[in-house]
C-alpha cells in the first residue's frame, strides 16, 4: 500500500497540489465522517502533503483531530461567500456538501464522496433543478465515487443521473 500512496502522490505533486483539504462541517457522528477523518490523519502521518480539515469550530469532524498536530483546522464560517483555504488544493467533499462549495480558487480539484443510500432531498439542494447537471458533471470528469454499489444506486434512483461508473472508497 505504501508504494501506491508514493505513486499517487507524485501524480498529484507533478500536477502542482501539494494541498488536500478535508471539507466536512457536520455536527454529526457517523462512520464517513470518521472514516475521511481516519483517512486525513493517514495522509497527514505517512505523506508530506499539506492535509486541511474545515470543520465547524464545535463540529464533531474537529473533535477527532485533536491530537494531530499534521492537520491543518480551517474554522467553516457559515456566513462567508469565500471557500476558506485560499490555495490552489484538492477538495474532498461530502456530495451533500456541493452548495456550500463557493468562490474557490479556479485551479481547485473536487472529489465528491457519495455514500448516502437514502433520498438526499436533491430538489432542496439544488434550487433550479441542476441535480442532473452536477450528477453528470461529475460523472464525465470522474469527480465523484461512492460507499458502495447501493450509495451509487440512490443517486440514479434518485436523482435520475445515470452514473456507472464503479469508483468506490469503501469502509473497512
Amino acid at each position: 500500500m505504501y508504494e501506491e500512496l508514493t505513486r499517487l502522490v507524485k501524480i498529484i505533486k507533478s500536477q502542482g497540489y501539494e494541498d488536500i483539504c478535508f471539507f466536512q462541517p457536520v455536527y454529526a457522528i457517523t462512520g464517513a465522517t470518521t472514516c475521511k477523518i481516519q483517512m486525513a490523519k493517514y495522509l497527514a502521518e505517512h505523506t508530506d502533503l499539506k492535509i486541511h480539515l474545515c470543520d465547524f469550530i464545535d463540529g464533531h469532524p474537529r473533535t477527532l483531530i485533536q491530537n494531530s498536530k499534521n492537520i491543518n483546522f480551517i474554522p467553516y464560517e457559515p456566513n462567508s461567500e469565500m471557500f476558506p483555504l485560499n490555495k490552489k488544493c484538492i477538495i474532498f467533499a461530502t456530495s451533500t456538501r456541493v452548495i456550500l462549495l463557493k468562490n474557490m480558487h479556479k485551479d481547485n480539484k473536487i472529489i465528491f464522496w457519495h455514500n448516502e443510500t437514502n433520498p438526499c432531498a436533491w430538489h432542496l439542494l439544488f434550487l433550479n433543478n441542476e441535480t442532473f447537471k452536477f450528477f453528470n458533471l461529475a460523472n464525465k470528469t470522474r469527480a465523484i465515487m461512492f460507499h458502495d454499489w447501493s450509495s451509487k444506486d440512490s443517486i440514479n434512483r434518485y436523482s435520475n443521473a445515470r452514473i456507472y461508473n464503479n469508483d468506490f472508497y469503501y469502509l473497512t
